[in-house]
């Protein structure tokens, strides 16, 4: 167990999750979902861009 503020772990869990191979990207929005019977689509918007 451990209790350590976001602040404090995020940076870690984000710099292991990126030497590993992981591409982040920060200042998304995540938007409005849709649903079928194929799976689903997920449409994220760069906040910095304004691009979907």
């Amino acid at each position: 167990m451990c209790d350590m503020p976001q602040h404090l772990m995020e940076p870690g869990l984000f710099d292991a999750a990126v030497a590993r191979g992981t591409r982040l990207c920060l200042q998304t929005e995540y938007l409005p979902r849709a649903q079928d019977a194929d799976g689903v689509m997920v449409t994220v918007r760069d906040r910095l861009r304004g691009d979907t």
